[in-house]
């Protein structure tokens, strides 16, 4: 029997009446971070496929050119091996102080590389002994990477090493002898150098559609010499120190390519000597360079401009960013990590830093 009096009732029903209804919650109110990440983790680019076709925010996001990179990263076909270059006592910029390798580009097989052409021993081999040698009869430098293809690099000539201090600059310039490769078909592209340049990394990216023997670019990284005294060292011109630009080699299967030079950032980051400059790493459209005077150098891929990194102030207490301890390596979307290995003590420290969807970073997290 209901005692409750229709008073109570009435003050109830008010009481119900005024709170509000919860909302149904779907995936359209996921973030549109989180909702990357869900993308990413599609094992095929078929699923990929349909859920470009859901909405348009969905095709939007799928069909940006940074998404696509992230998940070819993360969904790349099986390799059927990696080529190393057997160079160990080398600094990672081409000027005075690099040494050129004695051997070619090693290949080793992976576990996954039936279909590829075999050795004696019954394993995978390719090689790149199609690509003729250089000029003094030696072997070029596996530089980069990428796709089937690998981009090899020599010294032309050099420009005759002069001693004096006024003209230091000298000793880094060379003509470089480039060469891509696709070892798995046996073909490969002399690329026609730009004259006397200082380099400080050379890199494939890939071409308008996708990556192939007709369809690539080339990224050279130059080092421009301060030659007037600069921001700093005014009273001190041919100081070996100088600015970073950018040519990009494009290979579109006519014509047989051509080059775009960049300009020279006069304003932008002020570097070290070349020698003093080590590549650190490449992820997320960004290579990224540890130098001696403790400045981390990054150069955007696409827009071809330079920055420097902001480290905390405990990075900055590290005596070395070499390329034996410093790296800069991805860790999922937005994301960058730091390893630093201390040259004394051999501790290992990993630092993360969050980069938001419009490119605010995050603090540093000790991981």
């Amino acid at each position: 029997m209901d005692t409750e009096s229709p008073q109570a009732k009435i003050a109830k029903d008010r009481k119900r009446k005024r709170l509000p209804a919860r909302a149904a919650t779907s995936i359209d109110d996921l973030s549109d971070d989180l909702l990357e990440l869900v993308l990413l983790g599609l094992d095929s680019p078929k699923w990929l496929l349909r859920g470009a076709a859901t909405c348009k925010p969905w095709r939007r996001l799928v069909a940006g050119g940074a998404f696509l990179r992230r998940f070819r990263s993360i969904h790349a076909p099986p390799a059927v091996g990696t080529f190393y270059s057997i160079n160990p006592n080398t600094s990672c910029s081409y000027g005075r102080d690099h040494r050129w390798p004695g051997v070619d580009p090693v290949f080793v097989p992976s576990s996954e590389s039936a279909s590829t052409p075999c050795g004696p021993n019954g394993r995978p081999q390719l090689s790149v002994d199609f690509v003729p040698r250089a000029w003094d009869g030696g072997p070029r430098e596996l530089v980069d990477g990428r796709g089937s293809l690998h981009l090899l690099l020599m010294e032309k000539d050099r420009l005759d090493r002069r001693s004096c201090y006024c003209c230091y600059h000298h000793a880094d310039i060379m003509t470089p002898d480039l060469v891509v490769c696709e070892p798995l078909t046996r073909r490969y592209l002399a690329i026609p150098p730009p004259d006397g340049v200082c380099i400080v990394g050379a890199f494939l990216r890939d071409g308008t559609a996708g990556i192939g023997m007709a369809n690539f670019r080339v990224l050279l990284v130059l080092y421009q010499h301060d030659l007037y005294g600069g921001r700093i060292y005014r009273d001190d011109c041919h100081n070996g120190h100088g600015y970073l630009s950018a040519s990009v080699f494009t290979n579109d299967g006519s014509n047989g390519g051509w080059w775009h030079h960049g300009e020279v950032d006069y304003d932008g980051v002020y570097l070290p000597r070349l020698n003093e400059i080590h590549l650190a790493g490449r992820t997320g459209g960004r290579i990224y360079w540890g130098c001696d005077d403790k400045q981390v150098l990054v150069l955007d891929e696409h827009t071809l401009k330079s920055s420097t990194m902001a480290l905390s102030q405990h990075m900055m207490s590290w005596q070395e960013f070499g390329r034996d301890n410093f790296r800069v390596v991805g860790g999922g979307a937005r994301t960058v990590r730091i390893v630093h290995l201390a040259a004394g003590s051999g501790e290992l420290e990993v630092f993360s830093q969050a980069h938001g969807i419009h490119g605010t970073a995050h603090d540093w997290v000790l991981q």
